[in-house]
């Protein structure tokens, strides 16, 4: 399986266990981490380069998905997303969910006109930031529901249901973006 879409059908998901290291590339990378930044500063000055939460590894155990996790920043996953080995790319997982207002109404988001997608209406959804910590490890709720107040300025008691999916690429899948 390429690409893991966490939802309903495991009993649970947990954070085994958090390295507060940061993921390091290979020097030929960082070099092209580098080029491809400086690109990106010119496209958006205003982009900025926070830290956020790498998948190292995973595993499935019954009904439970366990990972392991690092540090890593927005500057490599913009430059490494594309490469097929894991090692080689930032890897950071994301989260989505589907929500539905106390009157049963499905809410969606805009793409911004500044962003890819223009016109698109997407879920909440974005990927989990080093913000998004308890207790030394990242919650993937958590980081769910910044997302989520974040993009609609509402918390999560505001929905009747909030239907968490936590996506994340394994070794020889590129990012879907």
């Amino acid at each position: 399986m390429a690409i893991i879409i966490y939802h309903k059908g495991f009993q649970g998901i947990s954070v085994e266990s958090h390295s507060s290291n940061i993921w390091t590339p290979t020097s030929d990378i960082e070099k092209a981490v580098e080029i491809e930044w400086n690109k990106s500063l010119q496209k958006n000055p205003c982009m900025s380069n926070g830290k956020k939460i790498r998948l190292d590894e995973s595993r499935q155990d019954g009904n439970m998905l366990y990972l392991k996790t690092s540090i890593t920043d927005y500057k490599h996953h913009i430059a490494t997303r594309q490469n097929q080995k894991l090692d080689e790319r930032a890897n950071l997982i994301f989260v989505s969910a589907n929500l539905i207002t106390s009157d049963d109404k499905l809410v969606f988001g805009s793409v911004a006109a500044s962003d890819r997608g223009i016109g698109q209406h997407n879920f909440a959804a974005g990927s989990l930031e080093e913000g998004d910590m308890v207790r030394d490890k990242p919650s993937l709720l958590g980081g769910l529901y910044r997302e989520i107040e974040e993009e609609f300025g509402l918390l999560s008691a505001h929905f009747k249901s909030v239907n968490p999916y936590v996506v994340f690429s394994l070794e020889t899948e590129r990012h879907p973006n």
